[in-house]
Formats: structure tokens, sequence, C-alpha cells
């Protein structure tokens, strides 16, 4: 079983520079921005969900309807919540099945700017946090 660790940390703070070495060093890492945005795109509940809230236009030629979905979420403060309520489920079980296929590593990584505020505490052993002061950024 993996070690799972999770990096976290604010933009710019180096937590791709973390995330980079460790892959250079063989650990594979889990890059939950990029893989939010797959997964929002091509996961049929996301989708219906969303457009249930934001309307149909949310996916356009494929792509998320960023200005759509920014309008609804600015709209009110509980919109983000809902929002989060859809898609961060989904996230985590994809994350899930991510390291169930890489358990034979001794450490796996999940790189997330919001890694405890989305509940993905739980999913890992150990928090990173990056921070790289302004004048070194």
């Amino acid at each position: 079983m993996s070690t799972k660790i999770g990096i976290t940390g604010g933009i710019g703070s180096g937590k791709s520079i973390v995330s980079r070495l460790l892959e250079i060093m063989g650990v594979p890492v889990y890059i939950s921005d990029i893989e939010s945005k797959r997964i929002t795109c091509t996961d049929e509940y996301i989708i219906r969900e969303l457009s249930a809230l934001v309307g149909e236009g949310i996916l356009v030629d494929g792509e998320l309807n960023r200005s759509l979905l920014a309008a609804y979420l600015f709209g009110h403060p509980d919109h983000t919540k809902a929002v989060n309520a859809i898609i961060h489920p989904r996230v985590k079980d994809d994350f899930r099945k991510w390291a169930a296929c890489r358990d034979t590593y001794d450490l796996i990584g999940i790189e997330s700017a919001i890694l405890v505020e989305a509940g993905f505490r739980e999913e890992v052993d150990y928090v990173v946090m990056v921070y790289a002061p302004l004048h070194v950024s």
C-alpha cells in the first residue's frame, strides 16, 4: 500500500515545482486541477447536474463554458458550495481509482490548492504545505 501525500499551497507557491520534482524521482502525482477539468467535461453525472444548475450551455464543443459557470458562481455565495458538491466527490472517486492503480509505489501524491477545503485531507497520510515568500516567486 502506498503512502499518500497531499501537496497544497497558494497560487504561485511552488506546488507544481514540488510535484514535478517528485515525478522526476519516480513518484506519481495526481494533479487535481487538470483531472477535475477533464472530469467536469466528460463525466455524465457532472454535466447533467451542472446543466440543471446553470443551464444547458455549460458545455460548448466539449469544453466547459467558463463564463457561464463564473456568472453562476458569483451570483450567490451558496452557488460555489452547490458546484463543489457536484464536482469534488467525483474527483475524489477518480483519485481513489488512480491511487488504487498505483498501489505498488511506496509513495504517491496529489497536488491541490484546495486540498483541505475540498475534503481530501482524509484521502492522504501527510499534507505538505508549499510556501514561497513573495520575493522568491
